[in-house]
């Protein structure tokens, strides 16, 4: 997983409108899965949907709902060279204005994601604590740090690495 419910949420709350792209259902062949999203402000893209001619032109399309005010909006793709992409499925997409009632969803899905993960519990957040969770960060993996320094831990928990302050005791 590459987003946390914190991540998500972070690049919504930094801009003043954001769009929620997603793959809704998938017939055949397609870059992503059901689910997969991203989100779009004026400027920016956090996530995917699988790149391409696809993404590229849903990005486009998010912006243009964001400026004529939508709030939602589906679409049917064939993925096909009716817009450049060889995939030859088709998918539905989705998009809606952040802040309503799929961001919530979303967000709590996401973060069901992230706690159904398997923990690596990484001890020591020495440079070579820091090299292992870095290593494992792209993997399918809950990473948590531990460490009896709290300095130590302060802010090393990007995307899927949590960290945990194990106190001497004493």
């Amino acid at each position: 997983m590459s987003h946390t419910a914190e991540t998500v949420a972070a690049f919504a709350a930094s801009h003043d409108r954001v769009m929620l792209i997603e793959v809704k259902r998938v017939r055949g062949s397609a870059p992503r899965e059901a689910g997969a999203f991203m989100l779009v402000s004026e400027r920016e893209e956090f996530g995917t949907i699988g790149g391409g001619q696809l993404e590229y032109q849903m990005i486009a399309e998010a912006r243009r709902y964001l400026k004529d005010g939508a709030d939602n909006a589906q679409l049917s793709i064939a993925l096909g060279p009716g817009i450049g992409q060889c995939c030859g499925g088709n998918v539905d997409i989705g998009f809606a204005l952040w802040g309503g009632p799929d961001s919530e969803k979303l967000l709590a899905r996401v973060a069901a994601e992230q706690a159904a993960l398997p923990p690596i519990y990484v001890f020591g957040a020495g440079h070579v604590g820091l090299a292992l969770a870095a290593a494992l960060k792209p993997l399918p993996v809950r990473v948590i740090l531990v460490d009896t320094r709290a300095e130590r831990l302060s802010g090393v928990a990007p995307r899927n690495r949590d960290a945990a302050y194990a106190g001497s005791g004493g």
